[in-house]
This record gives C-alpha cells, sequence and structure tokens, in this order.
C-alpha cells in the first residue's frame, strides 16, 4: 500500500523544548490512520509542519509525493481540521459553508453535497450556536471536505463529545474512508482509535514508539487469562500453579488475572483438576489499546 505522507526524521524545537523528535512514519493511502499519544506529545505540532503552517527544524515530509517545503503543491488536495472548527455562531450551517465556498471559489452544489454527507441536510437552516457539539464537530469535517481532498487530516476530532457525538463522527470517518479518502487523526482516546483506525502512528513526548496495522500492536501484547475456582482458597493454589510455570499474575476482584499465552490455559485446566479444583471461569482476554500503549511507552493505566 502506497504512503500519502511519509515523514523522515521529522524535528521541531522550541528553544531547549523538543516538541518533535526525529519522527518519521508513512501514512497508507486509503485507510483510517490513528496518530495516538498523550496531550503534549507532539501531535498538533506535527500536524501543523504537514500542513505547513510551522516550519521543522530539522527532517523532512511528503504528502502526496511534494514536500512539505512546497505546501502550495499539495494543499489543494488535502483537507484539514485542527484544534475545533471556527464558525459564525449566528449564520446556519449552509451559510457558514458557502463563506467558505465563496472564499475557496467552491461551487455551491458542493456545499449541499456536503450537507447531506455528513448528516445535517435537516438541520442546514438552523444556526450554528444551536448545533451540538457532535454536529459541529460533523460541520468542520464538512468544511474539510470542500475541495474534494485525497487526504483529511483531523486534530481531536470526537474532544468534548459525548457517546452519540462520537458515535456520529466515527461512522462519518469509516464512510469517507470508504469512499477511497486517505484519513490522518489524531486523539488521545484510545479506546475509540482502537474501533476505527486501521493503522496506528504512537507518539509519546515527540518520539514515534509504534507504527504498523492497529491489529498487529494488539497482537504484539501479552494476552491474559482470567480464572476462578469454585472455592476462595482454590486462588492460591492457581497463583501457584501460574508461578511454578513462569507467569506472572495478579488478584483483580474475586479472579485470578495471569499473563500468559492462550497455550497455557489447557495446561492450567489440566493442572488444577490434578489438584481438586474446578474451574468455574477460564477467560482468554488480549490488551486493549490503552493498555498497550501504556506497555509501550511504560505509563501506567
Amino acid at each position: 500500500m502506497s504512503a500519502v505522507i511519509s515523514a523522515e526524521n521529522l524535528t521541531k524545537k522550541y528553544g531547549d523544548l523538543v516538541a518533535v523528535d526525529h519522527a518519521s512514519f508513512d501514512i497508507p493511502a486509503g485507510a483510517i490512520t490513528g496518530f495516538v499519544g498523550p496531550n503534549g506529545a507532539g501531535k498538533t505540532t506535527t500536524i501543523r509542519m504537514l500542513l505547513g503552517l510551522v516550519r521543522p527544524s530539522t527532517g523532512t515530509a511528503r504528502i502526496l509525493e511534494h514536500s512539505i517545503a512546497e505546501p502550495e503543491s499539495y494543499l489543494p488536495y488535502v483537507g484539514a481540521m485542527i484544534e475545533g472548527p471556527a464558525f459564525y455562531p449566528a449564520l446556519s450551517g449552509r451559510e457558514n459553508l458557502r463563506v467558505l465556498a465563496r472564499l475557496g471559489d467552491f461551487p455551491y452544489t458542493r456545499v449541499e453535497e456536503l450537507l447531506q454527507l455528513v448528516g445535517l441536510a435537516d438541520r442546514a437552516t438552523s444556526k450554528f450556536k444551536t448545533y451540538s457539539l457532535g454536529m459541529k464537530q460533523r460541520l468542520g469535517i464538512a468544511a474539510a471536505l470542500l475541495p474534494n481532498p485525497k487526504v483529511l487530516i483531523l486534530d481531536e476530532p470526537v474532544n468534548g463529545l459525548d457517546p452519540a457525538g462520537i458515535h456520529e463522527v466515527r461512522n462519518l470517518l469509516r464512510s469517507l474512508a470508504d469512499s477511497g479518502i486517505s484519513i490522518f487523526v489524531s486523539s488521545h482516546i484510545l479506546s475509540e482509535l482502537e474501533v476505527i483506525a486501521d493503522y496506528l502512528v504512537v507518539v509519546d513526548h515527540g518520539k514515534v514508539l509504534f507504527q504498523g496495522a492497529t491489529k498487529e500492536l494488539l497482537a504484539a501484547h501479552k494476552p491474559r487469562l482470567a480464572v476462578k475456582g469454585s472455592a476462595p482458597a482454590d486462588i492460591t493454589i492457581l497463583q501457584e500453579l501460574a508461578q511454578k510455570a513462569g507467569y506472572s499474575s495478579d488478584l483483580i476482584n474475586d479472579q485470578l488475572v495471569i499473563v500468559a499465552p492462550e497455550s497455557f490455559a489447557g495446561e492450567l485446566n489440566k493442572s488444577a483438576f490434578d489438584r481438586g479444583i474446578v474451574l468455574t471461569q477460564l477467560q482468554i482476554t488480549r490488551p486493549t489499546l490503552e493498555e498497550s500503549f501504556f506497555e509501550i511507552t511504560g505509563g501506567e493505566g
């Protein structure tokens, strides 16, 4: 899969502060790529460099095969929304988009198409100030889509949204990706990116810690076995069996969680049976994206 965005040793320093530290990554075409990291990890600074808003200290990047040193060569094919959409509160959704269309010399027919696409056609005449947060974000995405871009870059599009708003934006992004638009979306809400992102670039303190398919990151980290016996005293014996096999475990609520491969499940079941224990629970779980993130960053969940 070809890359629509490629960064090589991209670095941005503000005095002694290194906001982005030799970041190198490739963003595949036709997919949703999540840009993952805590607040202050360098995500917004990276996006600003990609959009030509901030000049890198060192390093470079290319978007659609064009150097970010020449933003005019690729920006006509890129849609972006950073740090939330800004619109006139007293104008309707349609009027706001028409203002932007006039400034960008886009046809008004494009406005109507986008209102339909983002699910705001029935509220097109309502003032922006009456919109919910989810509706405001969808209108912001519609504005970013005015130039009919090949690449869509979004900075924290679900930040502050309630579950219903997150669901609205998630469905919209998925439909856009299915239509062939390459989407690069930053977020610190890891559980949401786990659902929608095909690929991930994980950053912390300005450094890239991982890039690749979401499923690769999740599969790379150790699964867990959650077990429980029929009697409270069984937990101690199960912990001894896990330790003897070389696996660590923790007591969480009334169950023992063992960090071990799936293949240990059968061995543990047999060993427990030989010790007179009947397992009432033997569940295999894999880490969530949040757990995997904290594992590779050395943080705590």
